[in-house]
């Protein structure tokens, strides 16, 4: 038996006997295919006191079925008497206490994606990467950990953008299309095996699919005929399914300048052809799932074929024969246990790995053969969590009822980002001239409990151009006009009002006629109440003067002398002149300083 060897939390190379060996009663190392790959033991209280070497952080070395492979020790439970329960994950989840802050490789290989996620850590790591996947796709990793890139469950983690299977051994990573091989061994399944379970499952499969894809002008694209049909299916009655290829889009080029789908009938051909390979990779059979519990299999009849199973490895292919059952199916080692103390299985677990619906990249000719992602990845159309879903036709969607009235959010190709109030469109975020903005069909925002501005339509008739503000000022519920901005010839206009009664307003805009005096260039005017001229205030083109007439103090144009102030060498000759203590004069220099008179 190979020795168990613990090495300190400083430890980096793993040679030699570290901080010596270990003597646990029970040691078992499990792995499961894109996931779990950790080590459970028990370790007595030994008069030779090993077990004081387990302390977290430290390395676990032992053999297992891929050679020596390093465990850190993460939690350890210490009772006072008995043995002592340690865990440990695989030194691959070192990288859980790593950080990408924002990487995000571009129409890369999976082999150039993986190592920009390892080039990205905050802390440099000794770990390597490589992929034999071909495809092309890109994905964002921001303020995430390297495992969750790598196997996450979200959409943007490798497995889900690129497919593949993870492989991993002490710091070498990899990522392939698929891990194991298929030697010949072959299981004839009989009822009288105890240690064999076999479970069948169609929560997981399907026989109709409602493809969707990308349209020309950005909408939701269905097949005519609305489903792909399985002509295969073993399922005792249809089930259906919707996976939307947003890979798959009218007119669009690739990043390589070509258009894949010219034409609707294109990307119909391509949807069909994808549901089909779905349905050839198995989605459309029950999963079949084989439990080998090697201990209850010794020493029965027919063990011997059974003992074969001891040479395969994580992603082996396994063909299980049936006969009461008619069925004959390659399936494949998804789940391990190995036991370090006999170096042998423990359980594996033999079953079937499903495709993926959901998860088709941008930017990539996918082929329908990899369509290998995982089904559980795909949120199935008419799912609602507390009101909020997503379906394919309306994209994602939040719903809430406000008093009477229902609002509704979309997110989709065909509204952007919507508001909908009662089913009827009031706002939305689109991309226009390259800029996401915001446009109101009939918008009201909500100030506070007693005000609201309004765009369009409100409960009096508005300009359609026009936003107005309303308030309640006396807290009865009885909102009347504050202010009102809306755009005329000359610019944008904005208006003190109370109720219908125009207070004035200010006009900032280009040339144009202001009542009385034609202006001309980039100006501010601001109008007294209803409009009328007789009171005024203007600034124009920058050039322009202070008056005094009639109580107010203007900023007019320079049209005529008459508009300017009297011009006096300095305060004495303005005195002289008549001038009261207060009244303003300008000095006619250069600068043309404005004074006051004292």
């Amino acid at each position: 038996m190979h020795a168990v060897i613990i090495y300190d939390t400083t430890e980096t190379t793993f040679t030699g006997n570290g901080l010596g060996g270990l003597c646990p009663s029970e040691c078992k190392v499990t792995e499961e295919i894109n996931g779990d790959f950790s080590l459970t033991m028990n370790h007595p209280q030994d008069e030779n006191e090993k077990y004081s070497k387990l302390a977290v952080g430290r390395v676990i070395k032992v053999w297992t079925y891929r050679g020596y492979q390093l465990f850190r020790i993460y939690k350890i439970d210490k009772p006072i008497f008995g043995t002592i329960p340690v865990y440990a994950r695989h030194v691959f989840y070192d990288l859980l206490d790593n950080f990408i802050l924002d990487t995000r490789p571009s129409a890369a290989s999976a082999a150039t994606a993986g190592q920009a996620i390892l080039a990205g850590c905050t802390e440099a790591t000794d770990f390597t990467f490589a992929s034999d996947i071909a495809g092309i796709a890109t994905a964002y990793y921001v303020r995430t950990n390297p495992v969750a890139a790598f196997i996450g469950t979200d959409d943007q983690s490798m497995i889900n953008r690129w497919g593949g299977e993870i492989e991993r051994d002490n710091f070498a990573v990899k990522i392939n299309s698929q891990i194991g091989a298929n030697n010949g061994v072959i299981i004839a399944y009989r009822k009288n095996l105890t240690g064999l379970t076999m479970t069948e499952d169609i929560s997981g499969a399907y026989s109709d699919i409602c493809p969707t894809a990308v349209s020309k002008d950005g909408g939701v694209l269905k097949l005519p005929e609305t489903y792909v049909s399985s002509t295969t299916s073993t399922l005792p009655r249809k089930r259906y399914t919707t996976t939307h290829f947003d890979d798959i889009k009218v007119g669009a080029a690739d990043t390589g300048g070509v258009v894949q789908y010219a034409t609707d009938g294109d990307a119909y051909t391509e949807m069909r052809a994808r549901c089909n390979a779905l349905f050839a990779a198995g989605l459309d059979r029950p999963a079949v799932t084989l439990a080998v519990q090697f201990a209850s299999l010794a020493g029965v009849d027919g063990y011997d074929q059974f003992a074969a199973l001891n040479t395969v490895d994580l992603g082996d292919t396994v063909t299980v024969k049936h006969e009461p059952l008619n069925v004959d199916l390659a399936l494949r080692v998804i789940s391990v246990v190995w036991d370090v103390l006999s170096e042998r299985y423990d359980d594996l677990t033999i079953g079937d790995k499903k495709p993926n619906l959901g998860q088709t990249v941008s930017g990539i000719d996918t082929s329908v053969a990899n369509l290998d992602q995982q089904m559980s990845g795909a949120l199935m159309q008419g799912e609602e969590y507390n009101n909020v879903y997503i379906n394919h036709e309306d994209g994602f969607v939040a719903e809430a009822t406000l008093e009477d009235d229902v609002i509704t959010i979309k997110g989709n190709a065909q509204d952007g980002w919507a508001v909908y109030i009662n089913d009827v469109k009031a706002m939305g975020m689109r991309v226009i001239a390259g800029r996401a903005r915001f446009v109101a069909d009939a918008m009201t925002s909500q100030l506070d409990d007693r005000g609201f501005i309004a765009v369009g339509d409100d409960p009096t008739t508005l300009t359609p151009d026009a936003m107005y503000g309303y308030y309640d000022v006396l807290g009865n519920g009885t909102y009347v006009k504050r202010f009102k901005i809306h755009y005329t010839a000359h610019g944008a206009v904005f208006h003190a009002i109370n109720d219908d009664d125009d207070y004035g307003y200010m006009e900032v805009g280009a040339s144009g006629s202001n009542g009385s005096t034609t202006t001309s260039g980039g100006r501010l005017v601001c109008y007294a109440p209803n409009g009328t001229t007789g009171a005024y205030v203007a600034i124009v083109e920058g050039v322009a003067a202070i008056k005094i007439k009639d109580g107010f103090v203007r900023i007019v144009d320079n049209v005529d002398d008459t508009q300017f102030l009297s011009a006096y060498a300095n305060n004495a000759a303005a005195v002289t002149a008549g001038l009261p203590v207060g009244a303003l004069y300008r000095t006619g220099g250069n600068p043309d300083a404005v004074c006051i008179v004292h």
